[in-house]
């Protein structure tokens, strides 16, 4: 068996999605993307920034992006405090009604001889720019919600999803040049179901939009 250092099988240049990943414009409404959120565990929203915002949040992280280097991805982290445009983005009317959505958690637990009645919302916990050199590998398909040891053995609900990953493409992405590779589904599957190739879609299009996923553990990668 590989390991985790050995390169990944490569996706042949000839290959071709045989299913696409939903697409909705950014401003449809709540019900439309949690329905398709619900059904595959992942969907773009076209047109989400502007061509001005791209180019602003460009600039604002330019001082602190290390020079390009071929087969690398350079990262800069915290971008929520490094760009304002970052920051409003992530608050998006839409985005912001996915997440309220899907990660409120709410009820009530006793205490002795009282009960707390509790809401949690939602927390931004990682704003990063990700920047993919010349000849990078792939990733490996892969769930995020590993990091919260999610058991996939349990039956699935979307309200019970530990996270959401967005991301947000600034130039145009297709399967040449390393677009996000996904499997609708996927997040509905058992904790023994493994993702084949031939399963794989690509959040390829113009730029400007946003990729959501792992509502429950989708495969991915960038």
């Amino acid at each position: 068996m590989p390991s985790m250092s050995d390169p990944p099988v490569p996706i042949e240049v000839s290959y071709k999605p045989s299913v696409q990943i939903a697409k909705l414009p950014a401003s449809a409404s709540i019900e439309q993307a949690i329905e398709i959120l619900d059904r595959d565990g992942g969907l773009i929203l076209t047109d989400f920034a502007t061509p001005e915002q791209l180019d602003q949040i460009e600039c604002d992280t330019a001082p602190h992006r290390e020079a390009d280097k071929p087969s690398r991805t350079t990262i800069v982290w915290g971008m929520v405090g490094k760009s304002a445009t970052m920051a409003a983005l992530c608050e998006h009317p839409l985005l912001a009604k996915i997440c309220k959505h899907i990660l409120t958690d709410s009820g009530e637990k006793s205490m002795e001889d009282a009960s707390l009645t509790y809401n949690f919302e939602p927390l931004l916990s990682i704003s990063a720019s990700l920047r993919i050199g010349p000849g990078m590998v792939r990733q490996r398909l892969h769930r995020d919600d590993v990091l919260h040891l999610v058991d996939h053995s349990k039956p699935y609900s979307l309200n019970n999803s530990s996270q959401l990953g967005c991301l947000i493409a600034a130039c145009e992405t297709k399967q040449e040049n390393g677009a996000t590779m996904f499997v609708p589904g996927s997040h509905r599957w058992g904790a023994n179901r493994k993702p084949k190739l031939e399963e794989i879609s690509f959040a390829g299009t113009q730029s400007s939009f946003v990729f959501i996923a792992s509502a429950h553990g989708s495969f991915f990668c960038c």
